[in-house]
């Protein structure tokens, strides 16, 4: 009987509950509401939609957000190949490397002759950044007193010395050549190894030994 009494009490009070109008179309603003009806569409005079008491949104406004949408999802896949670029230039500039340090001139491929406007797969423009680079950081280390392999500012003088023979070389359409005087400026001057497989003359001239 007891059990009896208390479902009947809680079905008493669950009525009112599940009675409960839709407060939506009551002329008052409830939470999770945007309009209503009874003048209460002041977050889009005109627009409201009083079955679901939202505001409408124009077509022009819905391509809008898709657009920004899109543009934020492109900008984003933008940066990823942006980075997997840059990745790609690392590893082929640390191939560079390798390839120079490890090889003398007269043995590297005939990609490290080529310039990139003739052919996109040289490296001559790649090899042109590599040596400016490490003169670069050479020169700072050298400007902050440090001592690197015994490199000098002279050192590094001749390394440009190489650099402006090999773009006479260029002028000249002198490719390997130009490469030549690339290659010995990383590898002799400022790596100071031992190669001669080629030279490099200040006369723009270079010649296979």
């Amino acid at each position: 009987m007891r059990r009896m009494i208390v479902l009947l009490m809680v079905l008493l009070l669950a009525i009112p509950v599940l009675a409960q109008p839709d407060p939506c179309g009551n002329e008052l603003l409830n939470p999770g509401e945007e309009c209503d009806n009874g003048g209460n569409d002041q977050a889009c005079p005109g627009d409201c939609d009083y079955d679901t008491c939202t505001c409408r949104k124009e077509s022009a406004f819905v391509l809008f957000d898709l657009a920004i949408g899109h543009n934020l999802l492109f900008s984003k896949v933008q940066d990823l190949l942006h980075t997997i670029k840059d990745m790609l230039f690392q590893l082929e500039m640390k191939t560079i490397e390798i390839q120079l340090t490890d090889f003398n001139c007269s043995s590297q491929p005939v990609s490290f002759w080529i310039p990139a406007e003739y052919d996109p797969y040289g490296k001559l423009n790649e090899i042109d950044g590599l040596v400016k680079l490490t003169i670069q950081s050479l020169n700072k280390s050298i400007t902050a007193g440090g001592v690197f392999g015994g490199i000098t500012a002279e050192t590094l003088q001749n390394a440009n010395l190489n650099l402006s023979t090999a773009e006479q070389c260029i002028v000249n359409q002198a490719y390997r050549e130009a490469f030549e005087c690339k290659c010995l400026a990383y590898r002799v001057t400022l790596l100071n190894l031992t190669d001669n497989s080629v030279q490099c003359n200040e006369d723009g001239q270079c010649n296979i030994v």
